[in-house]
């Protein structure tokens, strides 16, 4: 889930997932926060109630990034346009890893990841 606040340029990521390792089940319960128009990161594991604040290494390539040149900020390419929530947003696909993003006015509305399957 994915929240965006386009006043601020704030968001907020939950994850909630669940990992076995060697017949162990490893339940993580993540919050990430991203502020001050994406200066910086908080990682929070809400299960052990400890978080980790990160300097976001992309902020300069962002800082003041309309949504226009994402392919030179990330690395992404503009695939098309799609209607979000109401909003005309562009939707930016990125190969490494295999995502795709919809922006409204510099602002991620949606986002999706395909994780590579483990055989």
């Amino acid at each position: 889930m994915s929240l965006a606040n386009a006043r601020h340029r704030r968001e907020a990521i939950y994850k909630r997932f669940t990992t076995k390792m060697m017949s162990i089940d490893l339940e993580r319960n993540f919050m990430t926060l991203i502020t001050e128009n994406g200066k910086w990161i908080y990682n929070i594991d809400l299960k052990s109630k400890t978080a980790i604040r990160t300097y976001n290494k992309r902020f300069k390539a962002l800082q003041g990034n309309s949504g226009s040149n994402m392919d030179v900020a990330i690395g992404a390419v503009k695939i098309g346009t799609e209607e979000i929530l109401g909003k005309t947003c562009d939707v930016w696909e990125k190969s490494n890893p295999n995502s795709m993003t919809w922006m409204w006015k510099g602002i991620a509305l949606k986002k999706d990841q395909v994780l590579p399957q483990r055989e």
